[in-house]
């Protein structure tokens, strides 16, 4: 596993639009390739998102409660409610 010595979003100062553009489609490209692999996160937070300003390169940590989905039928297997509750779909 690497090392990141990178700030999480809740301690980043964002500088500018352009860089919240950055932050938010490499948020969305990750999702994407979690998705397309039937991972769901599960906790997706601003501690949970890294952002290395010189490569602008986004990281998304923290596995701990995250699952393999499978279909069954027309729904997912994803019947347990976990996350951080501010973070939660209402």
């Amino acid at each position: 596993m690497e090392y990141l010595p990178l700030p999480a979003l809740d301690r980043l100062k964002i500088k500018d639009e352009e860089e919240l553009r950055t932050i938010v489609r490499g948020l969305i490209q990750a999702l994407i390739y979690l998705h397309s692999r039937n991972i769901c996160h599960r906790d997706i937070k601003p501690e949970n998102i890294l952002y290395n300003r010189t490569t602008k390169q986004v990281k998304l940590i923290d596995f701990g409660i995250s699952k393999k989905t499978f279909l069954r039928g027309h729904r997912r297997d994803m019947l347990t409610i976990i996350g951080t509750h501010l973070y939660m779909a209402p």
